[in-house]
């Protein structure tokens, strides 16, 4: 139940406010909201931002979409109280110059607070701000969730990887383990000695099948939510774990899933939230933003691709099933591009998957990316069956203003594959004058786009 979460943890919006990223704000109504717990934070600025509007965030916004819509301007305070949300926050230049008498009215009407940022504010830095405090403040928390417990937690408190936690479980289990932590999308695995010549030949990826298909399997489960799962194999006798000892591991691996999911959360927040405006935004300050970039591993020197996915369950597939081979899937997409000298990361985006790979202007394997990818795409075919995987593969460029020129070829990319129902397509593949004229456009043309 909702009214059972205990929020107590989180900051006020008055907390935020003394934070040295909002100096220079000015407080324009909403005075007896400002004990109103924030959450997080939403940066939405587009015509249907009233959509995307959740519980107790703040609402961040210099309301291009709307600032020459007189009717929705009337409307934007409404909207974001019947949302729940603690706080508005506006940047009026460039757009509105002066924040609407109407806006000011309504948000001490509601008692919600409604806060002007200056002018050199930076978007960016303010969710950098808010998602280290939040992050603060869940790592107190957690950590004094995790001194009650009497086993593994030490070991997890002291900050060991999951690799280490395998390596322990291992020992305790006199098994060969893995651990499929499908909130992160991440997996670990310890082989013991006994098992050395099963595994010797097998590549990372095979592993993970070679656990899936073998193992004795148990759900790593806290309450009535899952976690993730636990693989113990054995090549000389029967698994047969000791109760006790499994039980503890069940509810307490889930202990460092979730601290690991805080972690990546904000971190994952901040990187996607930036990728997003370089993808879509005009740069202003170029040495600022390679700046910001470096901070968050995005170089100006390296080149970068990115791919767009579509990933969704078949209806006829086992939810089991398909939840390990989604988790799977991104493991074993990360373990291959790096195989090849490559940095990968993703995010999502409204129903798809941005992948970013990343590697050194220098790096040969850029020119036989579209090599790679097909290969991958025939293994995602072959092992992934209770999945439908679609993917755009955009070209390789350098610098950070390159992004935006990939996605916006993984785009159509994406778009070609979709029309001619295939599941991977690489921009390369579009004639050389087909391609020049698509990428003259703003938008993805909605005629087949097949190469």
């Amino acid at each position: 139940m909702e009214g059972s979460v205990d929020h107590s943890f989180y900051p006020t919006v008055a907390e935020l406010l003394e934070l040295p990223a909002f100096e220079g704000h000015t407080l324009l109504a909403g005075y007896k909201g400002l004990d109103l717990r924030v959450l997080g934070i939403n940066l939405s600025d587009t015509p249907d931002y009233y959509l995307w509007l959740s519980k107790n965030e703040i609402i961040v916004t210099a309301c291009h979409a709307i600032h020459n819509d007189i009717q929705a301007l009337d409307k934007f305070v409404l909207n974001v109280s019947d949302s729940g949300m603690s706080a508005i926050f506006i940047k009026p230049y460039p757009y509105l110059k002066k924040i609407p008498d109407i806006m000011i009215t309504q948000a001490d009407m509601l008692g919600i607070p409604l806060i002007e940022l200056p002018k050199g504010v930076q978007f960016s830095s303010l969710t950098k701000a808010i998602s280290d405090e939040l992050l603060r403040r869940q790592t107190i928390r957690l950590e004094e969730a995790l001194a009650a417990n009497k086993m593994l937690t030490s070991t997890i408190i002291e900050g060991a990887a999951l690799e280490d936690i395998v390596c322990m479980i291992s020992s305790l289990m006199d098994n060969s383990v893995m651990i499929l932590d499908t909130i992160n999308t991440r997996q670990a695995f310890h082989i013991c000695p006994e098992d050395l010549d099963v595994f010797s030949n097998l590549s990372s990826e095979k592993t993970s099948d070679f656990f899936a298909e073998k193992a004795q399997i148990y759900e790593l489960k806290s309450g009535d939510h899952s976690f993730g799962y636990l693989y113990l194999y054995s090549s000389v006798f029967e698994v047969n774990p000791e109760p006790r000892i499994l039980y503890q591991i069940q509810h307490v691996v889930p202990l460092e899933i979730t601290r690991e999911q805080q972690k990546q959360a904000f971190r994952k927040d901040d990187f996607t939230n930036y990728v997003f405006h370089l993808l879509s935004d005009q740069m202003l300050d170029e040495q600022t933003e390679l700046s910001r970039a470096a901070e968050l591993g995005i170089l100006a020197e390296e080149a970068h691709v990115i791919i767009r996915m579509q990933v969704s369950s078949q209806k006829s597939a086992n939810s089991y099933v398909a939840d390990i081979q989604h988790s799977l899937l991104f493991n074993n997409m990360r373990s291959y591009f790096e195989g090849y000298g490559f940095s990968i990361r993703t995010i999502k985006d409204t129903g798809e998957h941005i992948v970013l790979l990343s590697a050194p202007g220098e790096n040969r394997n850029l020119s036989d990316l579209n090599r790679l990818c097909a290969l991958f795409s025939n293994n995602v075919a072959n092992h992934y069956g209770t999945l439908n995987i679609t993917a755009g593969c955009g070209r390789p460029h350098t610098g950070i203003t390159g992004l935006a020129q990939s996605d916006r070829e993984a785009r159509i990319a994406l778009r070609a594959a979709q029309n001619c129902k295939r599941s991977f397509t690489c921009f390369d593949e579009f004639p050389v004058r087909q391609a020049d004229r698509l990428r003259s456009f703003d938008h993805i043309p909605d005629r087949p786009l097949c190469p």
